[in-house]
């Protein structure tokens, strides 16, 4: 690097809120209100399309799946 770091301090976090957009809405994740539907969308007929591209396939079972959104 071609920067002098020795001076430098952490920021601050990023605020956990909800940014509306014109045509998107962000939020941070809950598992207790995102994660039944989140289940439902990886529980679908294209699995292996989607999935293509991760190291493994979802789980088959909602208690499975929730390790992923802890």
């Amino acid at each position: 690097m071609s920067e002098n770091l020795r001076n430098w301090q952490p920021r601050p976090r990023p605020e956990c809120k909800v940014l509306e957009g014109r045509t998107v809405r962000l939020e941070p994740l809950s598992a207790e209100k995102h994660g039944d539907g989140l289940f439902e969308a990886s529980s679908v007929a294209d699995v292996d399309g989607r999935f293509a591209w991760l190291p493994d396939y979802p789980p088959q079972t909602r208690a499975a799946f929730q390790p992923w959104l802890d």
